[in-house]
């Protein structure tokens, strides 16, 4: 048995001499006994002390045994304790179980083996107390991850149906934007690729918003991070008042680092966002970007010194693992981009920092999600980065963030920065376009014209039906929406095959097709994700036509796409 603390809480001398006798005669042997004789003193000692057993007389002086009880808060810390009388009275008895003691002895009474048991009887009740506490706890526990979890499948089903919605109109307004640059002047280019800009960043948001329900790999890839900061600040700036001070570094130049746009912009904006309603809440105060860089494994001693808090690192997340700075394993041996985000605000409570990147854990109440830091965690996860935490209460709060560089300059920038000028292009293949969204269709319809397409617009795909089956061989491939009210995708794919199996088409749709087996048993040659720019467009066209051709089709295919001077 371990040896058991114990305090004994008595005013009286003779009382104390007489107990540590009884108490040295029974059978409870291991044990370290403190006495104290003021109920202050006791308050002080069980503040600053663990102890396992608490023995106190009823009386003490001008205070009793439940003030002593109730200001060191001995219920609630499942400390166990006896109470000791000098005479037994119904009421008094009473009291000390109302009050939580474990068992209540008059003084006159006390004998070694009366005393032993009473002892053990207390420390059992207590661990199993504890133990139940435990269970409770750990129900508590699987329950909220239960309900996390349904709300996680909530979200899914919602973010694929906003997915959807609101990819068809960024598809609308990306369609317009391309046909506004093909027919303005050349002071509106600017502003139509603007847009596109914007509506790729949106088409980011909303991939992060879809990937956020489920696992996905991590793909390598790169963006400016000067370019996608900057973007973000600006758009924070802007929702901000005025009394908030932000401050804003000249932005690194060229800086490229290995992540997707979207997730970077996200990240930022997230932690920005909150270091600003930190300052807001406090009423004054500012909130500064910084930027350094950092080279693997020369550093890592400095990072072991650091007073920073490692959140997470790479896909270790387990505070233990990490309290001592970086593992070696846990980040490529690479030079990684430092971003610094810091508020003056330092109202952080550091008790809830173990729990600040769990899905929907917030310590705003109702005004917040408890989605922020939860994506700030999966993108940095998905970037392969690194998070880092410093608060100094009442002062500053400091996220730290560690972005790898590329491997390979030549890695190719994400398609969520700035557009790539390709040569204007024309087509001679007949196009059948199906869309229900007649601003996407219509629009697509005019962009493929304008490039030489031949193109058949339907809203309806049963129209589209009718019109192949009285003449199979009018089209040379089939572009259509997946989710359409009368006939979806990949059941118009499967009729189609039925009248002309050797016709490629190719499916869109707002949200990720969601099918068993591989695409091309479904009988689809390609399938893009809205919005599309008209250029991805054109290029599934001329991949689908020449893998067609490839595949021995013996029906002869126009050229898909000739290089010109001009539109």
């Amino acid at each position: 048995m371990k040896n058991i603390n114990i305090l004994l809480v008595e005013d009286d001398e003779e009382d104390i001499f007489i107990f540590k006798e009884i108490l040295r005669k029974s059978s409870f042997s291991n044990f370290t006994l403190k006495t104290e004789t003021r109920a202050a003193d006791a308050l002080e000692t069980l503040s600053s002390s663990a102890y396992d057993l608490v023995l106190l007389d009823y009386n003490l002086g001008p205070r009793n045994a439940r003030d002593l009880i109730e200001g060191a808060d001995l219920r609630a810390k499942l400390i166990p304790f006896i109470v000791l009388t000098g005479i037994s009275v119904e009421e008094r008895d009473a009291e000390s179980l109302e009050l939580g003691a474990s068992d209540f002895i008059e003084k006159s009474q006390l004998a070694p083996e009366l005393l032993a048991r009473s002892m053990r009887y207390a420390l059992n009740h207590a661990e199993l107390l504890r133990e139940q506490q435990r269970r409770d706890q750990q129900r508590i526990e699987m329950l909220e991850q239960q309900i996390n979890s349904q709300k996680m499948v909530a979200l899914g089903t919602l973010a694929s149906g906003v997915a959807h919605n609101f990819n068809n109109i960024l598809t609308g307004i990306l369609a317009a934007s391309e046909l506004l640059s093909h027919m303005s002047d050349k002071q509106a280019q600017p502003h139509a690729e603007t847009i596109e800009s914007l509506v790729l960043r949106g088409k980011g948001v909303v991939a992060d918003l879809l990937n956020y329900t489920r696992a996905t790999d991590k793909q390598e890839s790169q963006c400016d991070a000067g370019e996608v900061i900057g973007e973000a600040y600006r758009l924070v700036r802007a929702g901000m008042p005025p009394s908030i001070e932000m401050k804003l570094p000249e932005l690194p130049e060229n800086c490229h680092v290995s992540a997707s746009s979207s997730h970077l912009h996200q990240v930022v904006t997230n932690l920005l966002i909150n270091a600003c309603q930190a300052v807001q809440e406090r009423g004054t105060g500012s909130v500064s970007l910084a930027f350094d860089a950092l080279e693997l494994p020369s550093q890592n001693r400095e990072l072991k010194r650091s007073t920073h808090q490692w959140l997470m690192i790479g896909n270790v997340e387990n505070a233990e693992e990490i309290q001592n700075g970086i593992p070696t394993d846990s980040l490529e041996e690479r030079n990684y981009q430092v971003i610094r985000i810091e508020d003056s605000a330092g109202s952080l409570d550091p008790e809830a920092v173990p729990r600040i990147l769990e899905p929907f854990y917030t310590s705003r109440g109702l005004s917040g999600t408890g989605l922020g830091l939860a994506s700030v965690r999966r993108n940095i996860k998905q970037m392969g980065g690194a998070l880092a935490l410093n608060i100094d209460p009442g002062r500053s709060t400091v996220f730290e963030i560690l972005l790898p560089y590329p491997k390979s300059p030549n890695t190719t920038p994400d398609g969520n920065g700035n557009k790539t000028e390709l040569a204007p292009s024309q087509g001679s293949a007949r196009i059948c376009l199906i869309d229900d969204e007649e601003i996407v269709g219509s629009n697509f319809s005019h962009l493929l014209s304008r490039r030489g397409f031949e193109v058949s617009y339907f809203a309806n795909p049963l129209q589209a039906l009718e019109q192949l089956e009285a003449s199979p061989d009018q089209w040379d491939v089939l572009l259509t929406d997946e989710n359409m009210p009368e006939l979806s995708g990949l059941e118009l794919a499967e009729r189609v095959r039925s009248i002309r199996d050797d016709l490629p088409i190719i499916l869109w749709s707002g949200r990720p097709l969601e099918q068993d087996g591989p695409l091309e048993e479904t009988g689809i040659s390609r399938f893009l994700m809205k919005p599309i720019r008209i250029r991805d467009i054109e290029d599934a066209i001329e991949q689908s036509m020449a893998s067609n051709a490839s595949q021995g089709s013996e029906r002869e295919m126009p050229t898909a796409r000739q290089t010109l001077s001009t539109v």
